[in-house]
This record gives C-alpha cells, structure tokens and sequence, in this order.
C-alpha cells in the first residue's frame, strides 16, 4: 500500500487532515522540492483533481514565465512523482522521447528516451514547449495519448505497456490550435486536431497581485511590503500596456522576471549604493530592461512612475550619476554582492 500524503502540508494550503492523495513510486527522477514556491489552490485544485480523475494526457497553457512548466514539477517533487522531461523543439522529437540503439561495452543496447521510462516506472512525462513540436511528431504519440501501449520498433518490437501512474503532461504558450495568432511565439506550429483532441486544457494565466505578492516575499527578505506591492503593480501595468495598440510597449513582464526583479534588488544593493543608484533600479535593469529596445524602456519608465512616485526620484539619481535610464546600468562587479 502507497504512502499517503496530506494535501495541507504537502502544498501548504488550507485543507482539511482527511484531504489526501497517494505518493508516487520516487527515485532518483523525483524533482526537488523549492520550499520559497508558492501554489495556487484554484490551479492546484484543478490539477490534482484531474490526476486523481482520469488518466486523460493534459495540456497546460498559458504566457511565458506564469509558472506552467515549474508548477508540474513542484507538485511532483511534493509527491514523490518521478518527472522525465524533454522539449517538443527538434524535427525528430519523437525518436528522441522514444530512444536510439547505441553501444555499451563493446555491446549494441537500446537506450530507453524519456517516454518509455516514464511509462515503465509510473512516473510523468513532461514535454516542455509542446507547441514547438513538429505536429507529425507529436501525433506519433497518439496511440499513447489515448492509453494505449509503445510500441519500440528499433527494439525488436518491444511493447511498453503504461504503469499506473504515468501521465503525459505537456506545456506551451498556445494550445497548438491557436499557434500562429499569437506573434510573440515565433516557432509555435499548428497541431493536428486529432491529436489535440487526446488531451485536457488547463490555463496558466499570471498569478493575481495577491499571489505574486505573496511569491515575492516568499523569494525575498530586505524589501519591504511598499516595495513589493510596487513591484507587483509595475508587472501589472506593463501587461496592461501590451493589450493596447497605442502603447509601444510589447514585451512580456512575467512572473520570472518579477521574481528575478526581487532577487537582483537584494543581490545587487551593494552594487547600487557603491554607483549611487536605487537598488530597485539596478535590479530591474538586471532583470528585464537592458534586453530591452529604448523606446520600450522608456514606457516601462513612464508606467513605474505611475505606480511608484519613489520611482522618478530613482530615475532623477541615475540621471545624476550618469546613469542613462534608457541604456540601463551595467553592473561593474568590483567585489560588490
């Protein structure tokens, strides 16, 4: 009989003692856990109740940086879940997932890929930018994504037959029917609807401000609760800004790089206050504006100011030292942390 794990101390939510579910076989493919992560009970609730469901494949959708592909892997790591993970981004996607025959000793073997493996110990199969794949590779699968066996030819026909418990998770920024409507996922390719008809959806938009709040103080602990609320707020703003056409603001503000925004802060004070600049400011170059177009810096600047009046008197210092709030500063190292 499989250990069972109580939901409320596994995820750290609120959730009665009774609430439980079984652990999975472990191994040395068990992600590990971050304790700083935080979940979502609505998108957790959801998951788990089409784990415990149904064994349907499942895609999950959403923008980048929301969380999709980190939050298979903490609940996995939380139920001791082994996760084999790939991409979808090769034109021979599916021999890679499937395996090759190669040598071992002197001696021709067949070298399992990920699919097989996670079908033979019950663990997950994760393809990681799903909507990348080449859709006569991701049909390949199908037979598997309907519950049924692999079947490995270049392995005299070997028939792998699914251990209870293996489930076939994919992640992506489209659903693969809407991959070409969306211009800032280049790469993304129309799947076969056959194919996609294989699997459940389940939306990974960016956390509410309540959530990322709380994710930020999870991952920091010099800032203080006015900072972070701007912070969250900023992220807001300039995703707000990108749904309008009159705004020359594209670029994702993702729930990544708010994180990264918080760590570089903390990270780079020192550095910030040897150059004379706000830490705020030294971090958010670092985390997203000097990878971005000028003009698109000087609309997140104008957006900061919106919501931070503290921000212009940020920007005001940089100007004075020489800092120009467009090309952003660039970190100079010299025994700062």
């Amino acid at each position: 009989m499989s250990k069972a794990i109580k939901i409320a101390e596994a995820f750290g939510i609120n959730a009665p003692d009774e609430f439980v579910i079984p652990a999975g076989p472990g191994g040395d493919n068990v992600p590990e856990v971050a304790p700083d992560f935080v979940f979502r009970e609505r998108l957790l609730g959801d998951f788990l109740g089409h784990h415990l469901m149904t064994k349907e494949p499942l895609w999950f959708e959403g923008p980048t940086g929301s969380g999709k592909t980190s939050f298979v892997l903490q609940v996995a790591a939380r139920l001791e879940i082994p996760v084999f993970y790939t991409t979808g981004k090769n034109e021979d996607a599916f021999s890679r997932w499937v395996g090759s025959m190669g040598l071992l000793e002197g001696e021709t073997v067949f070298n399992y890929g990920p699919l097989p493996l996670a079908m033979l110990t019950g663990g997950w199969f994760v393809v990681d930018e799903a909507d990348l794949t080449p859709p006569d590779q991701l049909a390949e699968a199908n037979n598997v994504l309907a519950g049924g066996n692999l079947t490995l030819d270049d392995n005299g026909g070997e028939v792998i037959k699914p251990a209870p418990g293996f489930r076939f998770i994919a992640c992506g920024n489209t659903t693969g029917a809407d991959a070409m409507a969306n211009a800032s996922y280049l790469g993304t390719k129309l799947q076969n609807a056959a194919t996609l008809s294989r699997f459940s959806f389940l939306k990974v938009p960016y956390p509410s401000a309540e959530e990322e709040l709380k994710i930020l103080q999870r991952v920091t602990t010099q800032l203080g609760e006015t900072d972070l609320e701007a912070m969250v707020a900023l992220a807001d703003a300039a995703r707000t800004a990108t749904e309008n056409p009159a705004v020359n603001f594209s670029a994702a503000f993702s729930t990544r790089i708010l994180v990264r925004w918080g760590k570089f802060t903390e990270a780079f004070k020192n550095a910030a206050h040897a150059r004379g600049v706000h830490p705020m400011f030294l971090g958010l170059a670092h985390a997203f504006t000097n990878g971005l177009p000028d003009g698109e810096v000087e609309v997140l600047y104008d957006l900061a100011q919106t919501v931070d009046t503290d921000f212009e008197d940020y920007l005001e210092q940089a100007r004075r030292k020489g800092v120009s709030p467009v090309d952003g500063p660039v970190y100079g190292g010299s025994g700062d942390e």
